[in-house]
């Protein structure tokens, strides 16, 4: 009998622990029938700091991002993309009616590489239907040749439109743009020799108080000039270079003559 009483004992002990491994298999149910809920987190707790957090969103609960990754990001500038230059500053020009072009010599002020090297500017001057000239520079000027005929020249007004736009390694800034114009003067040179002593220039379209400067061979010349004309004396030279300068608010208009064997022998 003692046998048969310590196999029954046995017995209930067997479907005892069945029973709990079962249980453990299948999860903790609770009396509202979910499983495997987790604990409920205490009112106020939060994350603790570096945890990653992502959520699925829903109507009272907007899904999240990764932690970090808006403090990460730096604003974009207002006026162009993360990284890139400001604008270069005000563009101005010096022009100089040389008869056949008109030289543009434009220059602004440097951009903010916003903590980059500027690497280049990209320059455009144009005027509609008359030119339209670009040039790649590592420095704040450029000079462009603008034959006449196109925006006008000592008769006209030049009138024409510049842009500017800095570069670095994280790409193009803004554009800059001004308007370039200027009335520059009317000038015509006239020059004639006698074949013997001395050759007579003269500009037949003088304006008083303009400023005006004679230039004979790259020097100044002697105290025979004035305003509106000059004498160069042969002094057995045949061929001398004459250029006149008419200066006024606008720029400059210059005007060249090569003297020959017809003004001096």
């Amino acid at each position: 009998m003692a046998g048969v009483a310590t196999l029954v004992a046995m017995a209930a002990i067997g479907v005892y622990v069945g029973v709990g491994l079962s249980n453990l298999g299948g999860g903790h149910r609770d009396p509202s029938g979910s499983i495997g809920a987790s604990p409920t987190a205490l009112p106020g707790a939060s994350p603790s700091p570096g945890d990653f957090h992502t959520s699925t969103g829903g109507p009272d609960r907007p899904a999240s991002s990764p932690v970090g990754t808006a403090s990460t990001q730096a604003p974009a500038p207002a006026d162009g993309a993360p990284g890139a230059p400001g604008a270069p500053g005000a563009i101005t020009a010096a022009l100089s009616d040389r008869g056949t072009e008109i030289l543009v010599a434009l220059q602004w002020s440097a951009a903010d590489g916003r903590g980059r090297p500027v690497t280049g500017y990209s320059v455009r001057l144009f005027h509609s239907g008359d030119f339209d000239l670009s040039a790649q520079v590592g420095s704040t000027s450029a000079t462009f040749h603008v034959p006449c005929g196109g925006g006008g020249c000592a008769d006209h007004p030049f009138v024409a439109t510049a842009s500017v736009r800095a570069s670095t390694v994280s790409g193009a800034g803004p554009e800059r743009t001004d308007a370039i114009s200027g009335d520059l003067p009317n000038v015509a040179l006239t020059c004639s020799g006698d074949q013997a002593s001395e050759v007579l220039c003269f500009d037949t379209q003088p304006v008083t108080g303009y400023r005006v400067d004679w230039v004979v061979d790259g020097a100044t010349p002697p105290l025979s000039a004035n305003a509106v004309s000059i004498v160069v004396p042969c002094s057995g030279v045949p061929v001398h270079t004459i250029a006149l300068t008419v200066t006024n608010g606008a720029g400059t208009a210059v005007r060249m003559y090569t003297t020959n064997a017809v003004d001096c022998r």
